[in-house]
């Protein structure tokens, strides 16, 4: 199975992701560190372009594993999936490889992404991540229209969090 998280920068999804694959068997394959070792220092522009270029290498490595082990579970972090193209893209290649792909939608207040993007500012790989970027996307995203749980991180607590979504995962 393949799980896309979706949200706006500092919305919680990595953590969460993190703290899935902490009490389980899951594969991360993060679009975060896939560019920044594809793209290193100054050759990384953030570019929709690069992003697609991850995302398809992330499923080329999420069909790799699929191949050794039809159960394995692989979450797909680090992009926010803001937008109808490219969720669409995403179930369409998700789609050739024999998978299940399920969404989950991690939201949370304004205050609490901007409180988390501060903090992380000086480790994330993601040196365009700021609060202005969180507000860009937020303004410009369009709905998501797939089947998903939605998640808002700062309303539940990790434990309730991480369990809400393997539940949703195992189909419960």
């Amino acid at each position: 199975m393949i799980v896309a998280m979706v949200g706006f920068p500092g919305t919680g999804k990595s953590y969460l992701a993190k703290a899935l694959a902490e009490r389980h068997s899951i594969i991360i394959l993060d679009k975060d560190i896939v560019r920044s070792a594809l793209f290193p220092g100054e050759l990384t522009d953030f570019s929709a372009a690069q992003d697609d270029l991850c995302i398809d290498i992330i499923l080329q490595v999420a069909k790799y594993h699929l191949d050794k082990d039809r159960q394995a579970t692989i979450i797909i972090d680090g992009r926010p999936f803001s937008h109808q193209a490219q969720v669409d893209a995403l179930c369409q290649k998700v789609g050739k490889l024999g998978t299940p792909l399920k969404f989950i939608e991690c939201s949370c207040s304004d205050e609490t992404a901007r409180e988390r993007i501060v903090a992380g500012r000086s480790s994330h790989l993601a040196k365009n991540r700021d609060f202005d970027l969180y507000l860009k996307h937020k303004r410009e995203a369009d709905p998501l229209l797939v089947e998903h749980l939605s998640i808002e991180t700062d309303k539940l607590s990790l434990e309730e969090s991480v369990t809400k979504a393997l539940a949703y995962l195992d189909g419960h």
